[in-house]
């Protein structure tokens, strides 16, 4: 692989790395976010039922506060589940990219490696051809 080529494939794979951990951040500080409405939606349903109740059991009246609302709170938890797993699938991106980015090194050295080896030995039987004709 030229080093024209590796620059471009490495640019590629940075530009696209970039635009996941711009994603990444903006969902984990989504998910944030509604971690943190849901635990006050329970601490203010918790807030409102006595200990007592809540342990032995929830009484029917104290489900129909107003601020109390189930389904909002599954609502929430689903929403948090989505955007985990939104979060696991662009880490696997990340790390395909990663993977991608190596092979490309990897690509790129063995070519350097392999014209290296050329130039080494064209000089060295440029220096033979010298030590020949010097012997003559």
């Amino acid at each position: 692989m030229k080093q024209e080529a590796y620059n471009a494939v490495k640019m590629k794979v940075d530009q696209e790395k970039m635009a996941i951990l711009k994603e990444l951040q903006l969902l984990l500080s989504k998910r944030g976010k509604v971690t943190e409405k849901l635990a006050h939606e329970k601490e203010v349903y918790y807030s409102r039922t006595k200990k007592e109740r809540l342990q032995v059991a929830v009484l029917a009246g104290s489900m129909q506060l107003d601020a109390f609302s189930p389904s909002r709170i599954q609502q929430m938890e689903r929403e948090i589940h989505q955007i985990s797993q939104y979060i696991k699938s662009n880490e696997q991106i990340l790390e395909q990219l990663e993977e991608k980015g190596k092979q490309a090194k990897k690509m790129y050295d063995d070519t350097r490696k392999k014209w290296q080896q050329l130039e080494n030995k064209r000089e060295e039987q440029t220096l033979r051809d010298l030590k020949m004709v010097l012997l003559k």
